[in-house]
C-alpha cells in the first residue's frame, strides 16, 4: 500500500482540491481516476532516487498515460 497526496488547481475557477488516500492497487486505479478527471497541464513528482517506495510507479504512470502533461521533478 502507498499514501498518495495530489493537490489540484483550478485556474479557471480558482479552486484548490486536496486529498490524500491510501493507494491499495498495484495499478493505481485511484491515481488514474483522478488524473483523468483533472486532465493536468503539468505534474509535479518527487525525483526516483529521493521517492518513497512506490511513488517511482506513480511518475511512471504519468509517463506511460500522461504524456501530454508536462511532468516537472522536484529538486
Amino acid at each position: 500500500m502507498l499514501q498518495v497526496g495530489v493537490a489540484a488547481f483550478d485556474l479557471r475557477s480558482a479552486s484548490l482540491h486536496l486529498s490524500q488516500y491510501i493507494e491499495t492497487s498495484c495499478s493505481y486505479q485511484n491515481t488514474k481516476t483522478l488524473l483523468h478527471f483533472y486532465d493536468p497541464n503539468t505534474v509535479i513528482v518527487p525525483p526516483n532516487k529521493t521517492a518513497a517506495d512506490g511513488m517511482v510507479g506513480v511518475s511512471e504512470l504519468v509517463d506511460k498515460n500522461y504524456q501530454a502533461s508536462k511532468k516537472v521533478i522536484l529538486l
